[in-house]
């Protein structure tokens, strides 16, 4: 018998390391930023795990404020995203592109995916009935699981797959709460208090719960008894979090108004890491799996892309720099994502560039005021900015 028990032991942490091998590490960060007072500027953003290589890879969200949250299905390559004000949840590509609604007449937060299991979880939040969801991944067999109290403020929500648990934060109420998968066995399982209440993201370690709050992130064990901070006096409203357990490091995004960032930090509390700074209003955050593909990244090959004048009106002339002779394309695109015109699509020798345009679409038809995009693609990837036509 202590043979065989023995063998079992052996076996199960064999299984272990080749787990542990064949785990597949963060390579890439999503994030969102949204604009209260101007909500067709809310973007969805990517980068390498580095920070290196940022881009905009969805704009120009029309209604009330914009995106929220996000979630990657690292799988199968998608980005699913959760649009509260305008009653959605959508899937794309991870470029952005392929975007299709999953889901109408919903009002989702937190999001959160089980893969494997084939389903999607939300926290549905109206101020008289807010509730926590889930459906197939397609959007098919939508199921309110949870009812919660009036005015409580659901945000965060997360997975623990392996003990088969939702957990997710009532802000208002400064609590969290547990239960099984299909809703049942709710309870709260961790009271806030003063410091370190209203929650906001959660993610979720081997071995504990972490959580945000105004100024700071802190965890707990998952008897709910051992408190402690991660990191205090933290600026900017950290919001949304995830971990990546390859490198044992916590991601989240914040949410300061001018100069939102996405961090990182060791779950020992040390290396506090700014990744990407400048952002608007950063709220949702989801990390890619895999194999290293990378953003390409442009710095030090492509600089100084910009417009003047801007605003404009009737023309304005693009410029940017290049370290050395590629294929380039200049495209203007509308906010909705309509590709408008092709301005250059040809060899480039390195240098000073400049290409003029004069407000109209490809078929020279003039466009109406308003804020346009004009995207740079080489070789190493693509960057955007906004220009502002005023007739």
């Amino acid at each position: 018998m202590k043979r065989i028990a023995h063998l079992l032991i052996l076996l199960l942490i064999l299984l272990s390391l080749i787990s542990s091998a064949s785990a597949d590490p963060a390579t890439r960060l999503y994030w969102t930023e949204w604009r209260s007072y101007n909500p067709n500027l809310s973007r969805i953003a990517r980068a390498n795990i580095n920070g290196s290589g940022a881009e905009t890879i969805l704009d120009g969200f029309q209604e009330g404020i914009g995106v929220k949250d996000l979630a990657v299905d690292s799988e199968n390559s998608k980005l699913y995203i959760a649009n509260r004000s305008a009653g959605l949840i959508e899937c794309t590509n991870l470029d952005g592109t392929a975007r299709d609604t999953l889901m109408a007449d919903i009002h989702p937060v937190g999001l959160a995916l089980d893969v494997a299991g084939g389903k999607m979880y939300w926290c549905d939040y109206t101020y008289n009935d807010p509730q926590i969801c889930r459906a197939d991944l397609d959007g098919e067999n939508y199921q309110a699981l949870r009812s919660a109290s009036d005015g409580c403020v659901l945000e965060g929500i997360v997975l623990d797959l392996d003990a088969g648990y939702i957990y997710w934060a009532e802000r208002m109420d400064q609590q969290i709460w547990r239960s099984n998968l299909d809703g049942s066995g709710a309870f709260m399982f961790l009271q806030c208090w003063e410091g370190v209440g209203h929650p906001c993201g959660l993610a979720l370690s081997a071995s504990r719960i972490y959580w945000s709050s105004s100024d700071g992130i802190y965890s707990a064990n998952f008897s709910a008894d051992d408190v402690i901070p991660l990191i205090e006096d933290l600026p900017g409203a950290p919001r949304s979090m995830e971990i990546d357990r390859e490198s044992d490091k916590l991601f989240w995004v914040t949410g300061a108004s001018y100069d939102g960032k996405v961090q990182s930090i060791n779950l020992d509390g040390s290396g506090l890491q700014t990744l990407v700074t400048g952002l608007y209003y950063g709220y949702g955050l989801a990390l890619e799996y895999g194999e290293p593909v990378g953003v390409p990244d442009m710095t030090g090959i492509v600089t100084r892309l910009e417009n003047h004048p801007n605003p404009f009106n009737p023309c304005t002339v693009i410029s940017f720099d290049m370290d050395r002779a590629q294929d380039v394309r200049l495209q203007v695109h509308g906010l909705d994502g309509s590709l408008l015109d092709v301005l250059l699509d040809e060899w480039r020798e390195a240098g000073h560039q400049t290409v003029r345009w004069n407000g109209c679409d490809q078929d020279g038809r003039a466009l109406p005021s308003g804020v346009y995009l004009y995207r740079l693609v080489t070789e190493q990837g693509m960057e955007s900015r906004r220009m502002t036509l005023v007739r």
